[in-house]
């Protein structure tokens, strides 16, 4: 980051974190549970999809569902995937993203530590079993508030609604907040907010979305020595 940019950057009132691929790599667990569904509903004939990075529940069934006639609904088909990724996470915990946890404990232990919030495109239940590692000594979780596109919002990534949704929850403004993201999907999202976006390790994203970030950092540590310069 240059020095014009970081005298133009503000502390933040609150950081934004998208799940995975920022905090947690639980991508394949819940591609894989995509294709449970597929199988169970086609058998045979289910195919081998190719997997998609930053995608939405709802609108990857609405999808599935013109493509292959399914039977069932965005919403029940979101609901039968998420009992099994639910089971996938629970028997596979998902490995942390470099750096994440260690991060997500230097914000938590700092004396002026922001508000720290989760806003993923996930459900609800699939997102408090990924995260189980975030937790203090006492196995609390580390993150004031979890927000998902699924269970909490009327539209989801690409949609800035669960980044706005989070905003309202806490009653703060755009320019108040930092956003993480790592996907195409999720920077569209969060660029869209109005919030300051920091692109982390976002090596599949779009490089049109990428330059409209503040920055592009490797890891969550790197997002936090910035944060923590600023605090001197």
């Amino acid at each position: 980051m240059n020095q014009e940019t970081l005298q133009n950057l503000s502390l933040p009132k609150a950081i934004f974190f998208d799940m995975d691929g920022i905090l947690v790599d639980s991508e394949a667990l819940h591609w894989e549970s995509v294709h449970e569904v597929l199988k169970k509903h086609l058998g045979s004939q289910a195919p081998k999809l190719a997997e998609r990075v930053g995608w939405g529940d709802h609108e990857l069934w609405r999808e599935l569902i013109e493509t292959y006639s399914l039977n069932g609904t965005p919403s029940s088909l979101t609901e039968e995937r998420g009992r099994i990724a639910v089971k996938l996470l629970s028997d596979r915990p998902p490995a942390l993203m470099k750096n994440a946890l260690s991060a997500i404990q230097a914000w938590s232990s700092h004396p002026h530590c922001p508000t720290l919030a989760v806003v993923s495109a996930s459900p609800k239940d699939q997102m408090i079993q990924s995260l189980k590692a975030f937790t203090d000594s006492q196995g609390q979780l580390l993150f004031d508030h979890l927000i998902s596109g699924v269970d909490d919002c009327e539209a989801n990534k690409p949609s800035p609604l669960p980044y706005l949704t989070a905003m309202k929850y806490f009653a703060l403004q755009p320019s108040e907040c930092w956003i993480a993201e790592d996907s195409s999907t999720g920077l569209t999202a969060a660029l869209a907010s109005g919030a300051k976006v920091f692109a982390v390790g976002a090596h599949t994203a779009d490089q049109k979305l990428i330059v409209q970030a503040q920055d592009e950092l490797d890891t969550l540590a790197d997002l936090f020595a910035l944060w923590a310069k600023m605090n001197k």
